[in-house]
């Protein structure tokens, strides 16, 4: 198969794998290699970097998925054989940084979902979560895990808001923070948040730390 002179990564999925490739040595090490030979298996690269042929195909599959590499089926020996290539010369990366924004922002309103859901099975999901608390419960790396605790502070009074759409479902007359506390299964700080907002949007009135729920109509 013919090298390609160059090929444009727009997508912005896929600009994350190519920049993730391109900033390990070892791929960078697989890559050169690929190009001064015009292809080759995986145990060849395995043999001329001097590492077990896993390590090299978990690192092809990378480079294939980030589309920098091709593989093909050939006949070698009687038997087909993976040969993989470097697909062009150059690599043009476009970024729409309007598009990597929409997509973080989606995948931290869906994480602030499973957040959120935790209270379904019995966990009391707080205000301001730490990041050694949110990378537990939700298996993310570090990195994630940061921006979605920070996330998490910049959509507190919004979070609160939803909140008290599920409070105010239960048709409750008279309450407390404790009893906030226990009904949503949320922290002390995120009930007392919730208690605010409803004074604050006219749904309830507050007297000796009990809160009435205003009815309407």
């Amino acid at each position: 198969m013919p090298l390609e002179e160059w090929l444009l990564i727009s997508d912005a999925t896929q600009v994350e794998k190519v920049l993730n490739a391109l900033s390990s040595r070892a791929k960078l090490r697989i890559l050169r290699i690929l190009y001064e030979k015009g292809g080759a298996t995986a145990k060849e690269i395995a043999e001329e970097l001097g590492v077990k042929i896993p390590t090299v195909l978990e690192h092809l599959q990378e480079l294939v998925a980030a589309g920098v590499v091709t593989v093909d089926e050939v006949a070698r020996g009687g038997r087909r054989t993976k040969v993989y290539r470097v697909r062009a010369r150059r690599v043009v990366i476009e970024v729409d940084l309007a598009s990597y924004t929409e997509r973080e922002r989606a995948i931290l309103e869906e994480l602030l979902k499973r957040y959120l859901n935790l209270r379904h099975y019995g966990y009391r999901v707080r205000a301001y979560p730490s990041i050694r608390e949110v990378k537990r419960l939700l298996g993310v790396d570090e990195d994630t895990a940061k921006l979605l605790v920070s996330h998490i502070r910049s959509r507190v009074e919004q979070i609160a808001d939803t909140l008290v759409e599920e409070l105010l479902e239960m048709d409750i007359e008279e309450l407390n923070v404790a009893k906030i506390v226990e009904l949503l299964r949320v922290d002390h700080s995120l009930a007392a948040m919730v208690a605010t907002r409803m004074i604050e949007r006219g749904i309830a009135t507050a007297e000796r730390g009990r809160i009435r729920i205003v009815k309407k109509g």
